[in-house]
């Protein structure tokens, strides 16, 4: 009844009271009727105070989406961190945002907006757990003893185990990628990424002419 008691209200203002052309009341809205504008309609319109109709303001905000131009290989940076007596996952999680992209503020999941990496000394990863000796293995762990990885090689009872200590001694790369790999997207997108990671065992790398930096402290 209140609702209809205020159509009623607002349908015998004067004519210089009608609302602007695309401005709707809405009761819920920026503009309510006030009782000061039906208690005298006798008054002449020109010393009535006109209600005052205030747009919803809505901002000019778009959503950035980098482009593949804007994500072209001239215009990303090139970082390097030394594997040394680094835990295997902590440093995958640090790598696989970059590769990503999304220590950037234009980060896009669409666009393969990340870096480059570049790992040296990726045979001197450590896995964490109880410290052990080892003749080889230069930081060997009790988690390193039972860490196994598995392929297939398509035929039948082609499965095959190998263990952490048998992939680092040798393809100790193998350690790092697998363990990036398996935190990026699974697709061709995820492959591309992937490709930007670049390993080598030692303190030399062949990229010196990129002059890569070190990894920020905030990641």
């Amino acid at each position: 009844m209140a609702r209809l008691n205020r159509r009623k209200a607002i349908a015998t203002l004067p004519r210089s009271y009608a609302r602007p052309e695309g401005v709707f009341f809405h009761w819920r809205g920026s503009w309510r009727p006030k009782r000061s504008d039906f208690e005298d309609m006798s008054v002449t319109t020109e010393t009535r105070r006109a209600p005052s109709f205030k747009r919803l303001s809505t901002p000019n905000h778009k959503t950035f989406n980098l482009t593949a131009e804007q994500a072209a290989p001239a215009t990303k940076k090139w970082f390097v961190v030394d594997a040394d007596n680094q835990i295997v996952g902590r440093l995958a999680v640090k790598i696989a945002t970059i590769l990503m992209g999304k220590h950037r503020a234009d980060y896009t999941p669409h666009v393969d907006s990340g870096d480059y990496v570049v790992v040296v000394n990726v045979e001197r990863v450590r896995f964490s757990g109880k410290s052990m000796s080892h003749p080889t293995v230069p930081y060997y762990t009790k988690k390193t003893s039972q860490k196994t990885y598995q392929y297939f090689t398509g035929f039948p009872s082609g499965r095959r185990v190998n263990t952490a200590v048998e992939r680092l001694t040798n393809k100790p790369e193998d350690i790092l990628k697998l363990a990036v790999q398996r935190m990026l997207p699974k697709t061709k997108l995820g492959r591309h990424m992937l490709a930007k990671l670049k390993l080598f065992k030692g303190p030399a790398h062949e990229h010196q002419a990129q002059q890569p930096v070190e990894i920020p402290g905030y990641l």
